[in-house]
């Protein structure tokens, strides 16, 4: 069977790569030009850059792995206004997903000074403290900041740093002062402002978030650098979107190495663990991986200098060495987006286990094994069944991502007890209209008596990554521009009658990773007179009409309002 091939090499004796290719098969770079060609210089007077923008010749000298543009006047950076598109300046959104996103570098140049300060001034003011270092370590969201130190005695460029967590923002600013170079988290506010926004300008969406607290799985990292620090070739396994605020950076690049990597190479990392990671994880796919770019690579390096007021990114997988080359006051600061998404690999192989755990052979525990011989002889069967291609029926995109399934935040609220949600007369739902059930997904009642509310829930032992995660939920809610829905702590508070006159019952969409977080959750709210009618179809689990369920008549647009909801939100499927 064709959809199974990747299964064909699923024997109890052995488990191979599902890739053959090399880490670099999909690399697209543009012909290698001099490097001389490939950078204007930072003096070009305004008239030049003008006139190169009237011609349309706004785009400077391709580079093999990194193009770097002008404009005279970049737009004020401001996440109320969105991102990418002060970020890209001067070329389009359109532009850089079809060209940069995943393949290439990117740089958005200021042309001076004084264009820097009106392109960063806003962000630094609103979001960084001024640049003030003291304030910024103290206002991290980090737990602690870090330091990277370099032996006295050891001037090499690749030779492993010592990185060291600091106790307090004291230590912190004595070690910067003794020359080390820190790097720590932003601001809880700088975080909200930028990473929701960048993620939905960049159609992330869902796979930007933790389904359990909506908390973004992306970070912003704030480097503080001392003049001569340098950071040996690596790569990382993030997009990058980075923002250089004071000093300069000298950035080395190398040709796209790996693809969609799921972790970096970090050599200059000391713990063995860490290499091995690493080295595991690229050499599936690529059995001649090495942590260090081969002399090869190396020939085909690319250097582009970073000032203030300059916008860069780079891709995921993309070797490259860092040397501050001159600081200011504190040092050269940069803070830096890095942006992780579930891969579909998750979310297929999450529904997929969920499918599994159906089954009593697939959720046993293994046990009763004396031999190799006594694993194989229960494994096999249960290839075989995999293979058969009857568990794959039940996934198909539909049921993977309703059409609710990308809504944000991943946890909404819906109220049926006021009436709002009722349907109109108009619905194209009939009592012959015939459902079935998803089976990623499931419909639980939760009695009165556990029915505290969500907040109350909550550890209170959270850390402030999780409140953001909280607050950017609220914040995302209220943009969201739906009528029907409210955060279910306003709900509580609206719903005076307490006393069971409603009753409440959550949708769980596809859990199956090991922790059983649900990546879509849904409460709904509803009269209590519908509890017969609700039991109906949590428990029907086959095919039904709705004029089966209980009460149909008497509540038939109310039970309307919800089979829709249920059907949008993947728990239903209208046959």
């Amino acid at each position: 069977m064709k959809k199974n091939r990747l299964f064909k090499s699923l024997t109890p004796q052995n488990a191979q790569s599902l890739d053959g290719g090399s880490a670099d098969s999909v690399c697209e770079i543009s012909p290698p030009l001099t490097q001389s060609k490939s950078l204007k210089r930072r003096n070009s007077t305004q008239k030049q850059q003008a006139a190169e923008l009237k011609n349309g010749n706004k785009k400077q000298k391709v580079l093999k792995c990194v193009e770097r543009y002008c404009a005279s006047q970049p737009p004020q950076i401001d996440p109320s206004d969105g991102v990418l598109e002060s970020f890209l300046h001067p070329i389009k959104i359109d532009e850089f997903m079809d060209t940069f996103w995943k393949k290439r570098a990117f740089v958005s140049a200021s042309p001076n000074l004084k264009a820097a300060k009106k392109r960063i001034g806003h962000i630094c003011e609103a979001f960084l403290h001024d640049l003030q270092l003291e304030e910024l370590i103290e206002d991290t969201s980090s737990d602690r900041p870090f330091v990277w130190m370099r032996d006295v005695d050891d001037t090499s460029s690749d030779k492993p740093l010592t990185s060291m967590a600091l106790e307090s923002t004291e230590s912190a600013m004595i070690c910067h002062k003794a020359g080390g170079s820190l790097y720590f988290r932003a601001p809880p506010l700088c975080e909200k402002a930028f990473l929701s926004q960048i993620t939905m300008e960049l159609g992330i969406n869902f796979a930007a978030v933790f389904p359990s607290d909506g908390a973004q799985k992306a970070e912003i990292e704030t480097f503080v650098s001392r003049k001569g620090h340098v950071t040996p070739f690596h790569f990382d396994f993030m997009e990058n979107f980075t923002i250089q605020l004071t000093g300069k950076k000298k950035w080395t690049f190398l040709p796209l190495e790996s693809t969609h990597p799921l972790r970096g190479a970090t050599p200059h990392y000391k713990k063995q663990d860490t290499l091995e990671q690493q080295l595991k994880i690229h050499q599936i796919k690529n059995v001649n991986f090495t942590l260090k770019p081969s002399e090869a690579q190396l020939a085909q390096k690319i250097q582009v200098e970073l000032g203030p007021g300059d916008c860069f990114y780079f891709p995921a997988g993309m070797y490259h060495m860092t040397e501050c080359t001159e600081e200011e006051d504190h040092g050269a600061i940069s803070i830096n987006m890095s942006l992780i998404a579930t891969s579909w690999s998750d979310v297929v192989v999450d529904g997929l286990k969920q499918i599994l755990n159906v089954h009593d052979q697939w959720r046993a525990g293994i046990s009763n094994i004396h031999s190799v011989q006594d694993a194989r002889n229960q494994l096999t069967p249960l290839l075989d069944q995999l293979k058969s291609g009857k568990l794959f029926e039940d996934l198909t995109a539909e049921r993977l991502i309703p059409n609710q399934g990308l809504i944000l935040p991943r946890q909404r609220v819906l109220d049926f007890c006021t009436g709002q949600l009722t349907t109109s007369q108009q619905s194209n739902i009939k009592g012959s209209d015939s459902f079935a059930f998803n089976p990623l997904f499931i419909l639980i009642h939760v009695p009165s008596e556990h029915d505290e509310g969500e907040q109350e829930e909550e550890d209170d032992d959270s850390d402030n990554e999780q409140e953001e995660g909280e607050n950017q939920e609220e914040d995302d809610d209220e943009d969201s521009n739906e009528e029907n829905e409210i955060t279910e702590s306003e709900l509580l508070e609206s719903i005076q009658d307490a006393s069971g006159s409603r009753i409440k019952y959550v949708l769980h969409g596809n859990f199956g990773n090991e922790s059983f977080e649900s990546l879509l959750r849904v409460v709904f709210y509803v009269p209590e007179e519908l509890h017969s009618s609700l039991e109906f179809i949590r428990t029907h689990k086959t095919q039904f009409k709705m004029e089966q369920i209980p009460n149909f008549t008497s509540n038939k647009y109310l039970l309307t309002s919800l089979v829709e909801s249920f059907v949008e939100h993947g728990y239903l499927e209208k046959q």
